[in-house]
């Protein structure tokens, strides 16, 4: 025993056990990626190698280098006086290794990392703010004693506007206690009310993302009324949020009444679903209804917050949806029934596109990539062709050039192995790729593009053509859309030199191209008629387009403030500098006219017509100092004058009763003693476009030029 004590090892000696330790460690050479011997599996040692590769993770195939051996001293063990004292720094090496795994990783400086004491700030290259940043001519100002004071007035605006409440929605703030079945039925209008917003939402949402089964849930809804317990509560959840989406698709901006009963049907859905064991025991129905509250999260934003928080409530939703196995195909469960086949392919391609766009918002990487799921596409059937209690054992698949129900989920279905791999490049660690492997993703998205006029039956320039179904026109323009979207955000790096990366004519041209296209589909999307966006208002549709407009109009000032557009005019039309400049202008315009639908609304406006204010400077020579106070003034006199109307015009007799009147469950949690009369209004739907929504592009260009536009990263801490 006296051998083992701490003298021996001071003099040199060691125990058994040491030696044996030490016969065991051999210093081998590491020939593998850090990938395949992590996994212990063979390498054939390409940079990067086939199995990385196969595995969709090209981006992590690194090749640690070689240490030198250490020589046998460097090797024994240090005195016991020098051994950690403490179990926190009981592998004093491990710092060091942290080091060189940190330096195995190919991780590239990202394009927008912003810390504050206890706040951290992160955009990967498809968040708006990077754009934003190219705009460093107005940033001074914005700092300067001089705009002290319209910034503080700029900031007071917030307070017109309704106040955010539900921060975590769809989860109850903890203050607030749970309602029973009963008192949510009561927050049902009439029959006819309900039906009427289910179809809208049916005519709308479930168009664009495909969730329902439209005939089955028409016979469900016909049982629940003739016993509202048989569907539970899950269920009723989903019905509430397709009201409050079917509502809010038909409302004009200025409607007061219908946002705050929007509002009202959003809580009794959290409130219905926090009835469930979804967490626990998720369902079709579940997963269905929380794709629905990232819909109306995403559309109904009235904050930047409530959109930047979608990335996270989705991965709930993914994970959620792989413990069903949506993610795998259903050709696995033999004895599954073929409608139930079908609606899952349905439900997990709309969870994918959502994931897939979320992902370009937030400028955050992909929760799901294609080697995670091999569920194929939707048959291309129609609704009419499916029944749950068929005893079919196949499907009436037409032609995949025949437009269906399910077209656009089988085109969508198209692209998400190229997308999914673009959009991982963008937001990954240290996924660079070079302008050979950008252009062999382009041709592929450039030919779904070029297809999509051909399948949607709509023209290049997104108006809609002839058409068996109405909906088809919106639903090619949502395809072009988002497939424009993904072809900027490739292009990007190597559009005008970011990022280390030199400038390339194809992106140069691509980028210019894209963003000019999209500005051209907001501002197309407004002459639609209402057969075709399914509503007498177009907005919800461009509330989910939100994003992909406001990026190209970034991408055109940027473009603008470059010089990237030719000055020189064409023979039969004016240059493309010209028509780039209206484009922005007019894109300005739009967001002018909803500038007091929410804080969200007023930012991007603001932020839109400081860009052009700045550009308009430059190109003068005037004082942009002069004209950001100009802007700033504009806009606080605007919204605070739009407001008075908004708020003149939303003035009605108050009820008889008040107590009628329909407060949110999560606000009172009372039961309304007649909720029926407040909804009298909403039927028949007033089919008439709002004034200066539908047709109001033709705005006085005096007021156009007085709030010229310029954006900078300052905005995001103005408000």
């Amino acid at each position: 025993m006296e051998q083992l004590t701490p003298t021996s090892f001071e003099g040199g000696h060691r125990s058994r056990v040491e030696k044996l330790k030490a016969k065991q460690t051999r210093a081998r050479k590491t020939l593998s990626c850090d990938q395949c011997h992590r996994s212990k599996v063979k390498c054939d040692r390409e940079q990067p190698c086939s199995r990385c590769t196969a595995a969709g993770r090209s981006h992590a195939c690194t090749y640690v280098q070689a240490q030198p051996k250490q020589s046998a001293s460097k090797k024994r063990p240090a005195p016991r006086s020098s051994q950690p004292s403490s179990v926190t720094d009981s592998t004093p090496d491990s710092g060091r290794l942290l080091n060189a795994e940190a330096k195995s990783c190919s991780a590239v400086q990202p394009p927008l990392m912003h810390y504050r004491p206890g706040k951290v700030k992160h955009g990967g290259r498809t968040h708006w703010a990077v754009l934003i940043r190219e705009f460093q001519e107005a940033q001074s100002y914005f700092m300067s004693p001089d705009f002290k004071a319209p910034m503080k007035r700029l900031k007071s605006l917030k307070s017109l506007f309704p106040q955010r409440s539900r921060w975590n929605y769809p989860f109850l703030d903890p203050s607030v206690s749970l309602v029973l079945s009963n008192q949510l039925l009561s927050y049902l209008p009439e029959r006819h009310v309900v039906e009427a917003l289910v179809e809208n939402y049916i005519n709308t949402f479930d168009k664009t993302h495909r969730l329902l089964h439209p005939p089955s849930f028409r016979k469900e809804l016909a049982k629940f009324w003739e016993e509202q317990s048989i569907m539970g509560e899950a269920w009723l959840s989903q019905l509430f949020v397709m009201m409050a989406l079917g509502l809010y698709a038909n409302s004009s901006e200025d409607d007061r009444e219908s946002v705050r009963l929007v509002d009202v049907y959003l809580d009794a859905a959290a409130a219905a679903i926090h009835r469930t064991r979804f967490l626990v025991k998720p369902s079709y129905t579940s997963i269905r209804t929380l794709c629905m509250m990232v819909l109306a999260k995403l559309t109904i934003a009235r904050t930047f917050g409530d959109a930047d928080d979608l990335w996270s409530l989705m991965g709930l939703v993914v994970r959620l949806s792989m413990w069903l196995c949506l993610h795998r195909d259903p050709k696995w469960f033999e004895t599954m029934p073929v409608f139930d086949a079908e609606i899952r392919r349905r439900l997990w391609n709309t969870v994918v596109f959502l994931d897939l766009c979320l992902s370009i918002v937030s400028g955050l990487p992909l929760l799901i990539r294609s080697s995670d799921y091999d569920t194929a596409a939707p048959l291309n059937v129609n609704d009419d062709d499916l029944a749950p209690d068929s005893n079919l054992t196949s499907l009436p698949v037409k032609d995949i050039n025949v437009l269906t129900d399910s077209t656009l989920q089988i085109r969508l279905s198209e692209s998400f192995p190229a997308v999914s791999e673009a959009v991982q490049a963008f937001n990954s660690l240290g996924h660079d790729w070079d302008h050979e492997k950008v252009t062999a993703c382009d041709e592929q998205i450039r030919h779904l593009l070029r297809e999509a006029p051909k399948i949607f039956e709509i023209s290049h320039h997104g108006r809609p053509s002839t058409s068996k179904d109405s909906s088809a026109a919106l639903q090619g323009l949502l395809l072009s859309i988002y497939l424009r979207r993904i072809l900027l955000s490739l292009h990007q790096p190597f559009a005008f030199g970011s990022d280390g990366h030199p400038e390339e004519p194809v992106s140069h041209y691509a980028v210019l191209e894209c963003s000019l296209a999209l500005l051209s589909y907001q501002r197309q999307l407004y002459d639609f008629p209402a057969e075709v966006v399914g509503s007498s208002s177009c907005r919800w549709f461009g509330d989910i387009c939100r994003a992909e407009f406001v990026i190209a109009a970034l991408f055109v000032a940027l473009g603008l403030r470059k010089k990237a557009f030719s000055d020189e005019p064409n023979p039969s039309s004016q240059s493309a500098m010209t028509t780039a400049s209206e484009a922005l202008r007019t894109c300005a315009d739009i967001w002018k006219s909803e500038l007091v639908r929410s804080i969200h609304h007023m930012k991007i406006s603001i932020c839109i017509s400081v860009m052009i204010a700045t550009l308009d400077a430059i190109t003068s020579g005037s004082s942009i100092r002069e004209a950001l106070l100009q802007v700033a003034e504009f806009f606080i006199g605007l919204v605070q004058r739009r407001m008075r109307e908004t708020q003149m015009s939303q003035e009605l007799p108050q009820p008889t009763n008040p107590s009628s009147a329909v407060e949110s469950p999560l606000q009172t949690l009372a039961v309304p003693p007649d909720s029926s009369a407040a909804f009298d209004f909403l039927y028949p739907f007033d089919t008439s476009p709002p004034d200066g929504l539908m047709y109001g592009f033709g705005f006085n260009q005096a007021m156009l030029e007085a709030f010229p536009f310029t954006a900078d990263e300052m905005f995001r801490d103005i408000f």
